[in-house]
């Protein structure tokens, strides 16, 4: 048999009663069995036979094509590290949990044309640490969580088109991914896909409305994002220690920006605040060094900070915002500038209209008796009395008189000399 020829001759016992074909009607379900330590493990029904006999199962040759059957079962290759080259025949429609999972030396995975592959179960192709790019067929309309999970030397995936959610953690820990291609139709990326990736660009479809928790986690080489207007919803520690990050344009949709999102991206310079803004959650932007100013939009008249949402923001200088806003209830003035961004930044007052601004730094309180601006400048100068009765400024311009003439209350105006002529009677 294949198991001699790979292991030598020797005593097998085949103690788990799952035969060595995966005959039609066989389950493919998970059962549930408590550990002696109290705990629960759910376990796939075909993991003892898989697990005791994977040398059974492993073909000698390093490449194979999947013919003859519609689905690849759950565990088939698990583990099989002669395996180099895989081709997918067309016929095939299912590829179970783990079917590939740990197969070591897997470098290259095909797909016969045209494909009627519609589904990769969980972790189909987890810890295949030599395979470097995939293209994912479009028939393809799901693909379960950690489908390919530190695949270590993945550099290029091209996903399904015709995919609508990517599911929790497909990619997680494939250190060397670099380029991804997303679904035309994608509508939710669930958590942690590309969490510790080497992605430094992704398009994302303008079709997209929700990202989930730690997606981008410690995506070091990232250095801009653009998420469209379709977003509604982003995840806590999307973008969490993203530290080359230096643009990000977030959707105006958005209505909250979670705990952590931003934390630790120390290159952070510019980002936009949305329109439908509400709520910074605590920490939000913890540690981000380089965020010199921060703008929130006429529009936004009240939202919330929770705490240490700008803490540790060193060069943020200038908040710009509108001078009828509430920040959690109150008015914005000083200590609510210390207290929720610098106390080294300036406030910059927007007007309603958006077209004056003044700037106020932030300077000590001014005792009580201390007379304001407006009075100051209404002080004369000392030594000078000013009648009541002295005419304005106006009204001098108007009577400008010559120094020295003596002007008659009832002198008639030039205008009624010239119409009136007199005459001169002489003496006799």
């Amino acid at each position: 048999s294949e198991l001699m020829k790979i292991n030598g001759p020797g005593i097998y016992i085949h103690y788990a009663c799952r035969p060595f074909v995966h005959k039609e009607g066989d389950s493919n379900n998970f059962v549930r069995s408590n550990n002696e330590n109290g705990s629960i493990e759910y376990r796939h029904l075909r993991q003892n036979s898989e697990n005791t006999l994977i040398a059974a199962n492993c073909p000698i040759r390093t490449d194979i094509v999947a013919r003859g059957y519609l689905n690849i079962i759950s565990g088939l290759y698990r583990g099989c590290e002669n395996i180099k080259h895989v081709l997918i025949a067309k016929e095939v429609t299912k590829i179970d949990y783990g079917s590939f999972e740990i197969c070591f030396n897997l470098k290259e995975v095909k797909f016969e044309e045209p494909s009627s592959l519609t589904y990769i179960g969980e972790r189909a192709f987890k810890q295949c640490r030599s395979l470097t790019r995939i293209e994912i067929p479009d028939s393809v309309t799901n693909i379960e969580n950690y489908a390919f999970e530190k695949c270590r030397s993945l550099k290029y995936i091209k996903f399904s088109k015709n995919i609508e959610i990517l599911k929790r953690g497909i990619c997680n820990n494939s250190e060397n991914l670099e380029e991804v291609i997303l679904p035309e139709k994608l509508i939710r990326i669930e958590h942690e896909i590309f969490y510790k990736t080497k992605i430094k660009n992704i398009e994302l479809p303008p079709t997209l409305e929700y990202i989930g928790c730690h997606v981008f986690f410690e995506c070091k080489y990232l250095t801009e994002i653009n998420l469209p207007d379709s977003v509604t919803e982003l995840g806590r520690y999307v973008f969490n220690q993203c530290e080359n990050l230096q643009t990000v344009r977030l959707s105006d949709n958005i209505e909250v920006i979670r705990e952590n999102t931003f934390e630790q991206c120390k290159k952070l310079k510019n980002i936009n605040i949305p329109n439908k803004l509400n709520k910074i959650e605590q920490k939000a932007f913890y540690n981000c060094e380089s965020l010199e100013s921060i703008t929130f939009p006429n529009k936004i008249i009240k939202f919330e900070i929770q705490s240490q949402a700008f803490f540790g923001c060193t060069n943020l200088k200038n908040v710009y915002i509108n001078r009828n806003a509430k920040i959690n209830a109150s008015l914005v003035d000083q200590k609510a500038i210390h207290f929720y961004f610098n106390e080294n930044c300036n406030l910059n007052i927007i007007s309603v209209q958006g077209i004056n601004r003044t700037q106020l730094k932030l300077k000590p309180k001014k005792s009580k008796n201390q007379p304001s601006k407006k009075k100051l400048k209404k002080k004369r100068q000392p030594g000078k009395q000013v009648s009541k009765n002295q005419p304005s400024k106006k009204k001098l311009k108007k009577k400008k008189r010559q120094p020295g003439k003596q002007v008659s209350k009832n002198k008639p105006s030039k205008k009624k000399l010239k119409k009136k002529k007199t005459t001169w009677k002489t003496s006799k």
